[in-house]
């Protein structure tokens, strides 16, 4: 799916938190703040959650630390010369956790789980015709008093 109008981006983003909003565990530790977010029963509508704990709007607020966070974002990218296509277009996934939140039931600190599901969706993947994520790396981007949040990077062939 080449990427001609900027109003494409928007499908695109939409598509992507659709297939994060589909993992019923992804929505439990980002919804959830106890330390067993896992034993919660299934959400009915995860679609829900959209706008709550996974957005696609790159601005999270001073006062909201009351749950984890993912954030989806577009930075930009580069039109090829001949036909003024996106071919490759980076995507950058926030996830922002409270540090109450960190410890969890089990071995795994929530942050790096909620990061592992999300790369376990999405690299390697065809996402609804957008073309194949590539994960590409990560790093800590923030820390405040009450949280930190991860960056991590993923380019989307869209030609594959």
């Amino acid at each position: 799916m080449a990427v001609r109008d900027y109003k494409d981006l928007s499908a695109i983003l939409k598509k992507v938190a659709l297939r994060l909003l589909a993992s019923q565990e992804l929505c439990k530790l980002l919804y959830y703040t106890d330390t067993d977010p896992l034993s919660h029963d299934d959400f009915d509508d995860t679609t829900s959650l959209l706008g709550d704990v996974l957005r696609v709007k790159p601005r999270v607020g001073p006062q909201e630390t009351i749950k984890s966070k993912v954030v989806l974002v577009l930075p930009g990218a580069e039109k090829g010369e001949e036909n003024k296509e996106i071919i490759q277009l980076p995507v950058q996934i926030f996830v922002y956790v409270p540090y109450e939140e960190w410890i969890i039931k089990g071995d795994d600190l929530r942050v790096f789980l909620i990061m592992s599901k999300i790369e376990e969706l999405l690299d390697g993947k065809q996402v609804n015709g957008i073309g194949k994520f590539d994960s590409k790396d990560f790093e800590m981007v923030l820390t405040t008093d009450e949280m930190c949040a991860y960056r991590m990077g993923f380019v989307i062939d869209v030609f594959s």
